[in-house]
């Protein structure tokens, strides 16, 4: 069965990561730094167009291999990078994975996030055939955490020291989107 890789909904879409996607990529994050900074724990002061690179490379070949699943989310009527979502943590037997985001700067407050994610959950739903997506948001985030609820996210508990950033642990919020409740 062929898989289906490409998801719209008319104003974004979400693609796997190409190489060409390195510059833009790169761009983007920089863009973006101050907020992300605070909350991602793979952004570095020192972050340059090699890590871009890295990182989209890692995204192919992770992809190829069905460990996870990165998409560039896009601007349908630019094509400018606007973030990027991610499918990780895979757990085939159970039919459970980690979802994941961020937007870029210029696009925050626009929808992007909550439509970026819908995308992604058809995806892990019908592609996938996943059955739950957890999200994991810092309890300071109280952005992420408006959009995740606007997706109809589960708030299941907060757990402590989950995550860990710039030097030190974090307590987050677990949101679970289960396959059921969408159907």
């Amino acid at each position: 069965m062929k898989m289906t890789t490409i998801f719209s909904d008319g104003i974004v879409v979400i693609r796997p990561f190409e190489r060409s996607d390195v510059s833009n990529l790169f761009t983007a994050v920089s863009e973006s730094q101050q907020h992300i900074a605070a909350f991602l724990s793979w952004y570095h002061p020192n972050y340059s167009i090699r890590d871009s690179k890295a990182w989209v490379s890692l995204a192919i070949k992770n992809w190829r291999k069905h460990h996870e699943f990165q998409f560039v989310i896009c601007d349908v009527q630019t094509g400018e990078i606007c973030g990027a979502i991610g499918i990780s943590q895979i757990e085939i037997e159970n039919k459970v994975a980690d979802l994941g985001y961020w937007v870029r700067r210029g696009y925050l407050r626009k929808g992007i996030a909550t439509r970026a994610l819908r995308l992604a959950i058809a995806f892990a739903f019908q592609e996938l055939d996943l059955v739950r997506l957890e999200l994991l948001i810092r309890e300071e985030n109280i952005a992420s955490q408006r959009v995740v609820e606007k997706i109809k996210a589960t708030k299941e508990g907060l757990l402590k020291n989950r995550l860990f950033n710039q030097g030190e642990s974090h307590d987050a919020w677990m949101y679970a989107v289960l396959r059921h409740l969408k159907e």
